[in-house]
Parts: C-alpha cells; structure tokens; sequence
C-alpha cells in the first residue's frame, strides 16, 4: 500500500528531474520534455495554498492553487518511474483519498497533455469526467499545443 507523507527538506533529491509542469500524471522519464520545455518540482513555498507529499519510490503529489473556501485544488502527480498503469493507479487512488478525507476538498483537477501516456481509462475509472480543452495552453517545438481538463467531485 502506498503511503503519502509531508514534503521535508531530506526529499529534496525527489525534486530533480525533468516533468511537464501542470501535468496531472506526469512520468519521470517522458519523451515529451525536450519539446515542453520540462522542469523540476519547485519546493513547497510557505504560502497555504499548495501542499507537497510524498509517496516514498512511487513520486510525489502536489496539491496546488488551493481554494480553501470553495475546497478545490489543481492535482499534479509526478511519478519517479515510467508509467506503470497499477502503480500509477494507486497512487491516483491514496492522492484522491488525502484530497477528499484530509484536505476536505470537494473537487480536484488536472491538465492532459496530448502524447504522453493513456491516463483516460485510468482517471474515467477514478471518477474523473473530462471537463473541456484549453487550446494552445503550451506550446512544443514552436507551436501552440491544447491540454484537455479532467475534474473529479468528491461526491460521484
């Protein structure tokens, strides 16, 4: 079973690599990021409205743009491996857990990047919903790439 943890100074190694930023299911090892321009995780800054945990030799979850009234948050996980469709799935499943029990956050969200790996079964399976594009939200090798939006309520 998968254990999520707080973000501590002694993962700071955890923090480099290279993943598509924004990205809901990112692989460590994406072919992508030469194109995208990838970066490293940025450390946890002191504002309230982000959390960093971490799944210790499966990745790490990052809860960002926290709305702590309306209880919604953009969910990124950046994975420390390839993509493997039952490691990635749990912790998909323990990131919607910490979200909806500790967090109380009634909706989470992410951004797909067309030609990564098939996350859609996966996050159809979680209860996710593909909520719409965002047309020309990066751009690979010069041209304006579209993201699709993935949303999950907590109540089904």
């Amino acid at each position: 079973m998968i254990t999520l943890s707080g973000y501590r100074p002694a993962h700071a190694d955890l923090l480099h690599g290279r993943w598509l930023p924004g990205e809901l299911i990112a692989p460590r090892h994406d072919g992508r990021v030469a194109e995208f321009g990838a970066v490293d995780v940025p450390e946890p800054g002191l504002c309230d409205e982000e959390r960093l945990l971490v799944a210790v030799g499966a990745g790490l979850v990052r809860y960002c743009d926290i709305d702590w009234v309306d209880r919604r948050a953009r969910l990124e996980i950046r994975l420390l491996s390839d993509f493997h469709p039952d490691g990635t799935h749990n912790l998909l499943a323990r990131a919607l857990e910490t979200a909806f029990t500790v967090f109380a956050l009634n909706r989470v969200y992410g951004y797909v990047t067309p030609g990564g790996p098939d996350v859609a079964p996966m996050l159809r399976e979680e209860g996710f919903d593909r909520e719409g594009e965002l047309p020309g939200a990066v751009r690979v090798a010069g041209l304006a790439v579209g993201r699709t939006i993935w949303g999950r309520l907590r109540e089904r």
